[in-house]
């Protein structure tokens, strides 16, 4: 986690998620405070990075209607998120999160909310992908990518990791050309996309 451009965060919390997450119509779904506590703090990493912010203000009408949802429980909820953020990151500050919430909740300036998340950004240092100068000019190619991408009406995407790769096997005569072909042109309404055939070649003269 860590922004809209960067994602530069490992949170080590997935035993927690999946331990208390409760079964909601067949789904599984975590406490409340958990996720007002992920929800803050994820929009206080935001906020320490200049242009991260920039976006999160845009943004700042779902923002806020999201927050005023994750509290509706009242002060128990935060008291619970509190001491769950505690439990998994004591290194953050005491009084950091609800600094962070009632940041998030009023209309404080740039500066205060630029203060919070670069507190929130030093405790959990340890758990960045990458290092201070690498995120700021990922940010910013980043950025220069999305606007370039709208001015020039270009739609398709690119993964953060350069890509990956699916591999479809099975027995002969399984369909596997032809669910190929259907995923490949799929997946190319939203992402550069191409298609290889590295297994047995096709029936020919040449090859059987």
């Amino acid at each position: 986690t860590g922004g809209v451009l960067l994602k530069n965060y490992r949170l080590p919390i997935e035993s927690s998620l999946i331990e208390q997450s409760e079964i909601v119509h067949g789904v599984p779904v975590p406490p409340r405070c958990i996720e007002l506590a992920i929800f803050v703090l994820r929009k206080a990493l935001e906020a320490g990075e200049p242009i991260e912010l920039l976006l999160q203000r845009m943004d700042r009408e779902h923002v806020q209607r999201e927050l005023r949802w994750l509290l509706a429980e009242g002060e128990t909820v935060i008291v619970q998120a509190q001491q769950w953020l505690q439990r998994w990151f004591p290194q953050v500050e005491a009084g950091l999160f609800q600094a962070t919430v009632e940041s998030l909740s009023g209309d404080d300036g740039v500066r205060r909310r630029f203060s919070v998340g670069q507190r929130f950004r030093r405790s959990l240092r340890p758990l960045a992908l990458r290092g201070p100068l690498r995120s700021f000019f990922e940010t910013h190619y980043r950025l220069v990518r999305r606007i370039l991408a709208r001015f020039f009406r270009q739609t398709r995407k690119r993964l953060a990791t350069g890509g990956c790769v699916i591999a479809l096997t099975g027995p002969e005569a399984s369909g596997k050309s032809t669910t190929a072909s259907q995923l490949c042109s799929w997946l190319r309404g939203a992402f550069s996309s191409t298609s290889v055939h590295v297994g047995k070649p096709h029936s020919s003269w040449m090859s059987y």
